[in-house]
This record gives C-alpha cells, sequence and structure tokens, in this order.
C-alpha cells in the first residue's frame, strides 16, 4: 500500500515546492488550490478519454514539451508576480501536466479492484491523504520561509526545475527511439538510462533539501527573551513568532522523516521483486511413489519439491496447507 503514498508525492510534492515559489500573496492562496484543483480534474478526464483510444502515451508524450516549457517559464514568476491571471494559467496548466503524470504512473493500481469497499482499498486512501497532507504542509512551510532563507530557496527551486526537467526530457527521447523517430544513439541512451535511474533520487534530494531549510528556519528564533514589562507587545510578538517557528519546524520535520522512510521502505522492501527458493530434489520410494510426513505442512508454508523423470526432464511441484 505504500505504492499509492510514494507515487501521489513523487507526482505532486514538486507541484507543491513550484507553486510555493511562484504563487501570489497569501490572499491569493485558495484561489490557487482551486486552480490547481481544476487542473487535477481537467487533467483526469483528459487521460480518461486518451486511456479509451489506447492514446495514453501519445499525451504524456506531448505535455512533457508543455511542461518543459512551463517549467522555464516558471523563473520569470519567481521573481516577478504582478499579474495574478498569467500566474494561475501557469499553476493550471502546470497541475495539469502533473495530474497527467500522476494518472499514468499508477494507472495500473486502481485503489479498489472491486465494487465493493474493502479495508485495503481504505487504507490506500488513508496513503493517499497522508501524501497530500504532507505536500499542503511542505507547502505553507516554503512559501512562509522563503522570506528568510532567499537563497537556499532559490537553490531548491533551481534543483527542482533542472530534476524535473531532465526526467520529461528523458521520456520523451525514450518515446521518440521508441516509434524510430530518431536513431538510437549510444550517448542518447545512455542519458535516458541514467536519467531514468537517477530521477528516481528526485524525491529523496527534495525532503532532504526541505529538512536543511527547516532547521536553517530555527536561526531567525530571538534568545533570551525577557519580558521588560506586565503588557509587553514586543515579547508577545516574538514569542508568537518562536512557537510558529517551533511548530512548522517539529510538523515538517516529522514529516519528511515519516515520508523519507515509507519511500525507503517502498523500494528497499515493498518493490524488490519476489524470490523463490530452490526446489528441494526428491526421489519416489521402489513403489514409484512419493512419500511426505504431514507435519511438514504444519508451518502453512509453500514447500517446493522437483524430481526428474525417466525420459530426464524435471518435474516441479509444490505442496500446501490450505487451512
Amino acid at each position: 500500500m505504500s505504492i499509492y503514498f510514494v507515487h501521489f508525492l513523487i507526482s505532486v510534492l514538486p507541484l507543491s515546492i513550484l507553486i510555493a515559489f511562484i504563487t501570489p500573496d497569501k490572499k491569493y492562496i485558495f484561489k490557487s488550490f482551486l486552480v490547481v484543483f481544476l487542473g487535477f480534474l481537467f487533467g483526469y478526464f483528459a487521460f480518461f478519454i486518451a486511456a479509451q483510444f489506447l492514446k495514453t502515451e501519445n499525451l504524456i508524450f506531448n505535455f512533457d514539451f508543455v511542461f518543459i516549457g512551463l517549467l522555464l517559464v516558471s523563473f520569470i514568476f519567481y521573481f516577478w508576480k504582478k499579474i495574478e491571471i498569467l500566474n494561475f494559467i501557469l499553476l493550471g496548466i502546470l497541475s495539469f501536466c502533473t495530474a497527467l503524470h500522476y494518472y499514468f504512473l499508477s494507472q495500473d493500481f486502481p485503489i479498489f479492484t472491486s465494487s465493493l469497499i474493502d479495508s485495503e482499498g481504505i487504507s490506500s486512501l488513508g496513503f493517499i491523504a497522508l501524501a497530500l497532507l504532507v505536500c499542503i504542509l511542505i507547502f505553507f512551510f516554503l512559501k512562509w520561509q522563503k522570506n528568510f532563507n532567499q537563497k537556499t530557496s532559490f537553490m531548491l527551486f533551481l534543483l527542482l526545475i533542472l530534476i524535473e526537467s531532465d526526467k520529461a526530457l528523458a521520456n520523451i527521447l525514450l518515446t521518440l527511439m521508441r516509434n524510430s523517430i530518431i536513431e538510437t544513439h549510444a550517448f542518447l541512451v545512455s542519458f535516458v538510462g541514467k536519467s531514468n535511474y537517477f530521477g528516481v533520487f528526485g524525491i529523496y534530494v527534495y525532503l532532504i533539501f526541505i529538512t536543511f531549510l527547516a532547521f536553517l528556519s530555527l536561526k531567525i528564533r530571538k534568545k533570551n527573551i525577557s519580558k521588560k514589562q506586565i503588557l509587553d507587545i514586543n515579547y508577545r510578538k516574538n514569542e508568537a513568532k518562536t512557537s510558529l517557528i517551533n511548530r512548522y519546524f517539529s510538523s515538517v520535520f516529522i514529516s519528511c522523516v515519516i515520508s523519507f522512510c515509507i519511500v525507503l521502505y517502498f523500494f528497499m522492501v515493498s518493490s524488490k521483486p519476489l524470490t523463490i527458493d530452490e526446489p528441494k530434489e526428491i526421489l519416489p520410494n521402489k513403489n514409484g511413489k512419493f512419500i511426505f510426513d504431514i507435519a511438514l505442512l504444519r508451518d502453512n508454508k509453500l514447500h517446493r519439491f522437483a524430481y526428474i523423470s525417466a525420459e530426464g526432464k524435471v518435474i516441479r511441484f509444490f505442496l500446501i496447507n490450505k487451512r
């Protein structure tokens, strides 16, 4: 079930970081969220229609060009946010492209496999909700702290542009080579392979960088705050600011650690291929029958056996206790 968390976080966390740096003032946050939601909604309809005609790869391929172009345009909106309508258009198309990538990534892993609501489906929804909560929390934290850690925040923004552009470009080149539109040169194959391999580590880079920003935010706390009078307004402001910093730090740190552990568990344990033990070679008795001790099956595990027939063929079978 960790796969639902990982798919959502890998797709949406970069978008959360982007919109935290390019959205207008706080009074436009609700409108920004509404635009992102509409982008995801239209992305779902577009992907659903493309899936009916088996054209999802073509849809992703075409919008990868748009996605790279929008990432480059976002440089302008990092510093210039005066025209809100252009900003909202950028957010809407970015969220549309992100939705397409998310639906393409998770299309083979439906949450509910039947018409009945089961506990596994509810748990999967819980993991998606947890990933959404982490993305929203990181959005508010990055938007709040970018005025204090401007250089480090800009480094994170540049790093995200490079990683996401590299992944999209690798997908474009891979599609072009698969369809024999361009020749499969060795350096292109090497670039695509390395980009897809190292692109997986992008989520780790984001989480570590955000955790580093959380630690940097602790430096702006004022130390040794003393109350000079009974109704000291400055003292209360400093106390409120310190409390806000502590809450942001603790929540972001815990969220990043939990996310890091879930992602690490998915790639190291959950997504590992199944390993099958070598079968135990046995021989039939003098009557040509195989005799087994029934106590062998009390552990409810799968027991694999093999023997070589008179024709020289390897016959494999297994025994398991179904009760």
